[in-house]
């Protein structure tokens, strides 16, 4: 049994004392029924929770039988699946994730949170904090000469 809690909110303000259901509840293989659907009930807060045991794929729609509600705050689609909630899945991707080299991740987020300066016929990216180099690369056109400011640019080479 999978517990599944989803969120209710109206305009942004977490919507209190509704009484959602489940209106929509198939498989996403065939769109035939999945059964009679789980009842919601109220957590606290604007948070709701139901529990099934999903054997494949669900496409639910849940509604919270609000009709002052706008459609999108009313209606609220989620997907189920035949592996929520199976811890059983967390130790092989650990063991996975543990072999990363997180050199070139962070080398990545380096690239991507700083600033990125194109200078004549060089970019050159920066850190977070805009001040510290990660890396320098000459610009070219496509015939594999220097590209300008103006020019489109085919290929880098890191300096």
């Amino acid at each position: 049994m999978t517990l599944y809690c989803v969120y209710i909110a109206n305009k942004g303000a977490r919507a209190t004392g509704k009484s959602p259901t489940i209106d929509v509840y198939v498989k996403a293989s065939d769109g035939t029924s999945a059964g009679t659907p789980p009842v919601i009930t109220e957590l606290s807060g604007g948070w709701y929770k139901f529990t099934c045991v999903p054997t494949e794929l669900y496409v639910i729609g849940i509604n919270t039988n609000d009709t002052a509600m706008t459609d999108a705050d009313r209606y609220i689609p989620m997907m189920l699946t035949a592996y929520d909630g199976d811890v059983s899945l967390v130790s092989p991707i650990k063991t996975k994730t543990d072999t990363i080299d997180w050199t070139d991740i962070t080398f990545l987020k380096d690239i991507e949170g700083g600033k990125w300066l194109r200078d004549g016929t060089t970019l050159t990216l920066y850190k977070s904090d805009n001040a510290t180099v990660v890396a320098t690369f000459n610009l070219k056109k496509a015939d594999g000469t220097a590209a300008g400011e103006t020019d489109d640019v085919f290929e880098r080479d890191r300096i």
